[in-house]
């Protein structure tokens, strides 16, 4: 885990023009921030393949999500081993608060695709840490 990738996710939420809460996800793959993204009002095609995963109903929008927009930048380069890259997910409320931000099951099945095993993710108290290979989550640090 790099707080620094912490930071940048967090300044890409803001960036977000979505009401509720707002969203950044880094893309890294060897140190090296490949991609940014926010969640957003707009809609995209890619996130309503996805949506399947949590809706069975296609009358939801399909709203772009944080993980999905900076994955879609960069989902054809062929250059890139998935199983390195981490992903880091920040999220926070009206009051600038940090919240989970462990991905839905519509981005977990992108960043699943792609073959990314290295997830970390904002918590109501800290940061955390999820497998996509194993399924296991650890809280890595948390405050007060």
């Amino acid at each position: 885990m790099n707080d620094h990738f912490f930071i940048k996710a967090k300044k890409a939420s803001e960036f977000s023009d979505f009401k509720r809460y707002h969203v950044g996800c880094v893309v890294v793959y060897k140190g090296y921030i490949l991609s940014v993204g926010f969640n957003s009002n707009k809609t995209h095609p890619i996130q309503k393949i996805y949506n399947k995963e949590r809706f069975s109903a296609d009358n939801t929008p399909h709203s772009l999500h944080a993980e999905i927009a900076a994955l879609c930048l960069i989902k054809n380069r062929n250059d890139i081993d998935w199983s390195s890259v981490e992903l880091y997910i920040y999220r926070e409320n009206k009051k600038k608060e940090p919240r989970m931000s462990k991905p839905c099951a519509s981005c977990l099945a992108m960043i699943k695709d792609l073959g990314i095993v290295d997830v970390y993710y904002t918590i109501d108290n800290g940061y955390a840490y999820y497998n996509t290979i194993t399924n296991k989550e650890e809280v890595m640090k948390t405050y007060d």
